[in-house]
């Protein structure tokens, strides 16, 4: 499954539209294929930023005690999404 977004690279004046391929969390700018520890990247200008939390099941394992307390009282059952909105 791929994704059309809009990432700034380092050291580039220009935020560019990249492809985002889900399958092995890698990104193509203008047909070159990047992935995520290859390049740095800069945080966006506009936009919305979506993270997963607890989304590796060694995280919420090792978290699972704690899951099962107030306020939780259990661990979540659908993924929980972090959503950060800039200017």
């Amino acid at each position: 499954m791929r994704y059309k977004a809009k990432a700034k690279l380092s050291r580039k004046l220009q935020v560019e539209e990249v492809e985002v391929r889900v399958e092995d969390t890698g990104v193509e700018v203008k047909e070159e294929k990047l992935y995520r520890a290859e390049r740095k990247w800069d945080a966006p200008v506009i936009g919305t930023i979506y993270r997963t939390v607890l989304n590796y099941k060694g995280t919420l394992e090792a978290m699972k005690d704690e899951l099962t307390k107030d306020p939780y009282k259990a661990p979540p059952k659908a993924p929980i999404l972090y959503i950060n909105k800039t200017r």
